[in-house]
């Protein structure tokens, strides 16, 4: 056999001995050290969370806190800007990001009005079902709203009251939901987050 050829062969097998053991070794090899993308993260957040300081102290005076509140019923972009352009924050669309941690700020919890919810008991006895049928022709209910569980939800009025009274409902409390009671106070980050058009 050619020497040329039998050392053409054998480079080529080392080659390729090499070329699949990388993906070999390299899968095996320990990770070195943090994940670069993961310490980026964790600097992101934690200057999110200094500027969220900032932007606490500022406004945990009543005076401040007044003083934003009249900005912000006013709509005034510019004086919305004053209150906190000279923190030094330091993300981007800082304005936008401070209008929506005011806005958490304004949310309050509320329990809503009608506190509770209430279905049609399953399997009524052929009486609740007869009184059932009555009390719904009387209110003129022709059909129901299911929820998740296949239940018919009945909602406040008349005809939920007659037919607790009846005892014909399993109602339970609806806990509060956190409602934003004031956002008419607190508007939305267009009315002051929107650059000024460009003058001529």
């Amino acid at each position: 056999m050619n020497r040329k050829k039998i050392a053409s062969w054998a480079g080529a097998a080392a080659t390729a001995a090499l070329l699949l053991a990388a993906p070999l070794a390299f899968a095996q090899e320990p990770p070195k050290g943090p994940d670069p993308s993961l310490e980026g993260l964790s600097i992101g957040v934690a200057a999110r969370f200094a500027d969220m300081q900032k932007l606490s102290a500022r406004f945990s005076k009543p005076e401040a806190a007044k003083e934003l509140v009249d900005v912000l019923a006013a709509r005034d972009a510019a004086g919305f800007k004053r209150l906190f352009g000279d923190l030094d924050l330091s993300l981007g669309g800082t304005c936008w990001w401070v209008h929506e941690i005011v806005e958490q700020a304004f949310s309050v919890e509320e329990a809503p009005k009608d506190n509770k919810e209430c279905t049609l008991k399953d399997n009524l006895t052929p009486a609740e079902l007869a009184t059932y049928i009555r009390i719904a022709t009387k209110h003129q209910v022709l059909g129901g709203v299911l929820n998740a569980q296949g239940q018919i939800v009945v909602g406040p009025g008349p005809f939920r009251d007659e037919l607790e009274a009846a005892g014909l409902l399993d109602c339970k409390p609806v806990l509060g939901s956190a409602n934003a009671a004031a956002r008419p106070i607190v508007g939305k980050p267009v009315h002051f987050c929107l650059e000024d058009p460009p003058k001529p």
